[in-house]
């Protein structure tokens, strides 16, 4: 079952150190079992080994989300890395849509129906045609981007604003309001607001950041790390500035950074 010869590790010790106890800490650091064993002796001799299997108690389903997030936010900065050239000449002639919502149309064009060079054409026209109430929408329909298949649908979404009277309710304690003992304290109630305002998907991207903001020493700063640069654009022209303008106006918060924090640097 392992794939030990027969005579191979003639020495209990060598075979616990090198097979037995990779082998275990392998499945504990990559699966949701948690393994442990223990030796069972004949005389003096070890001559059985017993394990202990048991299912680690974390929410599965919460790491699969986050795994998945940061594979979607890494193949979303390589597309943007492959459309760069497009993405940077069509950027000066934008004055409503903004860069992620081009590179979603790029990304769910059918060239087959409509040539690229045509396509941006078409974006430029209906992004400075004041009579579109709704640019994206009408680019929607007009390139027949069926949006239950589309891709990427992060970098449509646009931000709504947050109920403040809601906020100061689920705060608990309208008395609260104005004083900020640590980023933490906020950061609940303010997810709870999102959960009244975007998707599951969207919530799902932006609670882990939010969760992990910091106060700054220089008081009135609060940072929230992000994975990526890809991911802080996202969230910065999504989200930052409605944030920024909440707790600037609720709480004691003169500045909202987002910073790119590595996993290396975690812990740090």
């Amino acid at each position: 079952m392992l794939g030990v010869e027969p005579g191979e590790y003639p020495r209990f010790e060598a075979f616990e150190r090198r097979v037995l106890k990779k082998a275990v800490e392998e499945i504990n650091e990559k699966t949701d079992l948690k393994v442990s064993y223990s030796k069972k002796r004949t005389g003096r001799k070890v001559t059985h080994i017993e394990f202990m299997i048991e299912k680690k108690e974390i929410n599965r389903y919460a790491q699969l989300v986050q795994s998945s997030a940061e594979r979607v936010w890494q193949e979303i900065g390589n597309l943007r890395k492959k459309y760069q050239d497009i993405l940077k000449d069509v950027r000066p002639h934008l004055n409503r849509l903004n860069e992620n919502q081009i590179l979603f149309l790029l990304i769910n064009l059918d060239t087959s129906l409509y040539p690229l060079e045509a396509a941006i054409e078409i974006i430029k026209n209906a992004d400075k045609n004041k009579r579109l109430t709704n640019p994206m929408g009408f680019l929607i329909r007009s390139f027949q981007i069926d949006m239950n298949r589309a891709k990427y649908k992060e970098l449509t979404l646009i931000p709504r604003k947050l109920d403040k009277e809601l906020f100061v309710q689920q705060l608990g304690n309208e008395e609260k309001k104005g004083e900020l003992k640590s980023a933490k304290d906020i950061m609940e109630p303010l997810i709870y607001l999102l959960e009244k305002s975007v998707s599951e998907n969207t919530l799902n991207l932006l609670k882990e950041p939010l969760l992990n903001a910091l106060e700054a020493e220089e008081k009135g700063t609060v940072y929230i790390p992000v994975p990526d640069e890809v991911y802080k654009e996202w969230f910065e022209k999504n989200y930052l500035q409605s944030i920024k303008e909440f707790l600037r106006e609720n709480f004691d918060v003169s500045d909202v950074v987002v910073e790119v924090v590595s996993k290396e640097s975690d812990g740090q």
